[in-house]
């Protein structure tokens, strides 16, 4: 039978008593096992990161601005970084560097054929690029690619569509998470500076998991929509296309926002 006295252990001693040390291992080892399973639980039950790309070496682009409703390259063809293609064009929209749209360092090129370069931001077949505007030149006539812009707005069908409205340069790469509570501040400066706003849907759409907003008569929404960036919502209008970019008119004054449980 053991004495408490023969327990009781100095720190500079060799060997701590049998008790003591049995009791130690069981508890060290027991510790151990709650830090590994802990950190294994917690790991899993992390959101796996979204497939999203910022390449940050710049890539060449030829093709055709517009800036309505938001600034977007129409290209020939889809590129290497998978731009979206379909039968011989894929859409693009366009940024530069900074929380700011591109209006200002395109204004000068809408409908025109241009050659640029700028970094390539992509996620699920999405693209939007950032633009250095001292790369911008306008090409001739002879290799100005041959190529128009599809649009459609004949869907007279009216959607009450229900996700998170984010900054489309975030979202599709610049930043992780590009969405979400924690990225609310982040995504009102880019919205109010001009980089178009998208409402990340819930439930994806038929071959879509995001759509442009813009208003009724197909304008930004800007500063309008600000205090409900980064919350669950619910938001009604008419789709429609342009290009591959799919876009939702809506009236900003109706956007409703949902509660936790809805």
């Amino acid at each position: 039978m053991s004495n408490a006295r023969d327990d009781f252990y100095v720190g500079y001693m060799p060997q701590a008593p049998d008790g003591l040390g049995r009791w130690l291992r069981r508890t060290v080892l027991g510790l151990l096992a709650l830090v590994l399973i802990t950190g294994f639980l917690l790991a899993k039950g992390q959101r796996k990161s979204a497939a999203a790309v910022y390449e940050f070496e710049p890539t060449t682009l030829r093709g055709v601005v517009h800036l309505s409703p938001y600034p977007h390259l129409v290209l020939e063809r889809p590129n290497q970084a998978g731009i979206r293609n379909g039968s011989h064009t894929s859409t693009a929209l366009l940024t530069v560097f900074g929380k700011v749209g591109a209006e200002g360092a395109l204004k000068d090129y809408d409908g025109q054929s241009v050659r640029l370069a700028g970094s390539v931001i992509h996620r699920d077949g999405h693209v939007i690029v950032e633009v250095d505007p001292s790369t911008i030149e306008r090409l001739s006539h002879e290799d100005a690619p041959k190529i128009e812009l599809e649009s459609d707005w004949t869907g007279h069908t009216k959607l009450s569509l229900e996700g998170e409205i984010a900054d489309s340069k975030c979202y599709l790469g610049v930043m992780k998470p590009g969405r979400g509570k924690i990225h609310k501040s982040c995504a009102i400066r880019c919205i109010s500076g001009g980089v178009p706003p998208i409402l990340v849907l819930e439930r994806d759409g038929p071959g879509f998991d995001f759509m442009l907003l813009v208003d009724t008569e197909g304008r930004p929404v800007g500063d309008r929509i600000l205090e409900f960036v980064a919350e669950p919502v619910r938001v009604h209008g008419h789709p429609g296309r342009i290009g591959h970019l799919h876009v939702l008119r809506i009236d900003p004054a109706k956007i409703e926002r949902l509660s936790a449980r809805e």
